[in-house]
């Protein structure tokens, strides 16, 4: 296996207003996994953890910045299918080694991972290029990068494999956010912590790994909202599909709801 340097920066800092209350720091850590295309071969692969942490002196909820597939896999976007002949489109395993052979382009580039967000069921992971950041104006919206794809390509080939039925659910239903649904059949999406305590989930990232490059993932968002957004509806005025919000109840159980700024951190990972 080749040799991968990795590095983390692991200084608490927080985006926009400092809090006590809550943080989620992010780490990495390497475990033995089976080799994604050779299943004969135990490799050490990279593990991204997000751990939610309550400083507070009183139990709390809230929605989880993001949360990984049946397969343990972050949920990414990617157009799989673009411009691929229809007998490529369900060849997992041709479309990730694609991926792998365009691997040599990312070596050396810089790339930024805004992890998740609080309004979307699955919370899913957006990779920019930090070659195409704007740094002379703060409005700029940096477009996202092809290896976007590439590691959606991995990550639906390694699902497959596995013969995984259903991923996360990406919107929520305004009727599925009882307080008995929150702590029931949607209990997975949201993080109920006593005073003190912490609670780890753990994503794979080898996809990233196969990919390379430069990556530094982090949480965009410096607030914790009271409310999920819900189903889209269409502004005949505007001519756009509107995401419709939906404010959490205020108590699931022994659980009152949190909102509000939070400590979170960076790291950063090379793959070479």
């Amino acid at each position: 296996m080749k040799k991968t340097l990795f590095y983390l920066f692991g200084l608490l800092s927080c985006f926009g207003a400092v809090s006590q209350n809550v943080s989620i720091e992010l780490s990495i850590h390497w475990q033995l996994e089976r080799d994604v295309f050779n299943e004969d071969s135990i490799v050490n692969t990279p593990m991204l953890n997000t751990t939610y942490r309550n400083n507070r002196d009183e139990s709390i909820y809230f929605k989880k910045i993001s949360l990984p597939d049946n397969a343990g896999l972050p949920q990414t976007v990617g157009n799989i299918s673009l411009n691929l002949p229809p007998e490529m489109r369900n060849n997992w395993r041709r479309l990730a080694e694609i991926s792998l052979e365009l691997s040599r382009l990312n070596v050396g580039n810089n790339y930024i991972v805004e992890i998740g967000d609080f309004l979307s069921a699955s919370g899913s992971w957006f990779v920019y290029n930090e070659a195409e950041a704007c740094e002379v104006c703060e409005d700029y919206e940096m477009e996202m990068d092809w290896i976007n794809n590439d590691i959606s390509r991995i990550h639906d080939y390694i699902f497959q494999k596995q013969r995984r039925i259903d991923r996360v659910k990406t919107q929520f239903r305004r009727g599925n956010l009882s307080e008995n649904n929150i702590i029931g059949a949607n209990r997975k999406h949201f993080v109920f912590l006593q005073p003190n305590e912490t609670y780890t989930e753990t994503f794979n990232i080898v996809a990233f790994q196969l990919v390379k490059g430069n990556f530094t993932f982090g949480i965009k968002e410096d607030t914790i909202p009271d409310y999920v957004g819900v189903e889209f509806i269409w502004d005949e005025f505007q001519k756009m599909w509107i995401e419709q919000t939906a404010k959490l109840p205020e108590k699931v159980g022994e659980y009152r709801l949190y909102s509000g700024s939070f400590h979170t951190n960076a790291v950063k990972v090379s793959f070479k």
